[in-house]
């Protein structure tokens, strides 16, 4: 309508991802990681986290959630998330998830790897294992000098989710 102005409306984890910004713009504190990680909040593609530019990029699971956002299938949802991969960079996903991902990271040529839903540790993990290996490929990738066997056993052992998942 004519004399209106279109406000832009900020979501609360909008706010937390700039304020985030913010503060990793300071060159002593970034300089004190290795590795940033981003959640994307609801879905990937129109997502304030996707600005960024990834090393990689992961995709845990595809479910029928936040729809009214997203789209109504599993097929419109994971092309929604896979909006999340850039051309040559890893697109790291369960092999079980729709074929819409790996479509999607093809057609961008993106590094597809295709991880084992049911993949198993030769040590306890304390988070579900197949999140543990999308990390763990990750990190190989991002860091292939330092990723060990030991190094990565010690690194999940390490893992402690405070009020996630928590046993008390």
């Amino acid at each position: 309508t004519e004399g209106t102005q279109d406000f832009l409306t900020l979501s609360y984890f909008d706010y937390s991802f700039l304020a985030a910004c913010l503060i990793f713009q300071n060159e002593h504190l970034i300089q004190a990681f290795d590795l940033l990680v981003f959640e994307i909040g609801i879905g990937g593609r129109d997502d304030a986290v996707n600005t960024l530019s990834p090393d990689a990029s992961i995709i845990t699971s595809i479910s029928v959630d936040h729809s009214e956002l997203l789209g109504s299938t599993l097929e419109d949802i994971a092309k929604q998330k896979a909006g999340i991969f850039r051309p040559r960079r890893p697109a790291i996903f369960l092999d079980n998830l729709v074929p819409t991902v790996e479509e999607e990271a093809k057609q961008i040529q993106a590094e597809i790897y295709k991880i084992p839903e049911n993949t198993r540790f030769p040590f306890e993990v304390q988070i579900k294992p197949s999140n543990a290996r999308l990390a763990q490929t990750a990190f190989e990738y991002l860091f292939p000098t330092r990723a060990t066997p030991d190094k990565i056993q010690q690194a999940f052992q390490d893992i402690r989710q405070m009020g996630r998942q928590e046993k008390i």
